[in-house]
């Protein structure tokens, strides 16, 4: 190998090392800001549709999120007369 080979060489691997370093600092950034995010809410009427196929915790805090504050969506105790 000749003094300008290797030297080309090791100018792109110079190059793909700051491609690189740049790369990372962005990845850094987007995971930084994924791990700040809050959760995503309970689904409800304005958010999202919840079908037969979704989990039955979504389907429930649609149900409390719907019914909320209805005296009569609760179930009343009855009593033997």
């Amino acid at each position: 190998m000749s003094a300008e080979d290797t030297a080309g060489d090791a100018a792109r691997i110079r190059e793909r090392i700051a491609e690189l370093d740049a790369e990372r600092a962005a990845l850094s950034r987007d995971l930084v800001q994924l791990t700040r995010r809050e959760p995503a809410p309970a689904p409800n009427a304005e958010t999202s549709p919840v079908t037969a196929a979704s989990p039955a915790v979504h389907k429930v805090a649609l149900f409390r999120s719907l019914l909320a504050g209805r005296a009569d969506s609760c179930p009343q105790p009855r009593f033997a007369e």
